[in-house]
């Protein structure tokens, strides 16, 4: 396996998590101003 595609595929799944829990993190900020 090559570097830059083990590099390019650690940063694909950062970016995939990145994209996964920013939406959750935004509704528990929003609830928790709600509440």
């Amino acid at each position: 396996m090559n570097v830059t595609t083990i590099s390019r595929s650690l940063l694909g799944g950062l970016l995939s998590a990145i994209v996964i829990l920013q939406p959750a993190s935004a509704a528990g900020t929003l609830s928790g101003q709600i509440g």
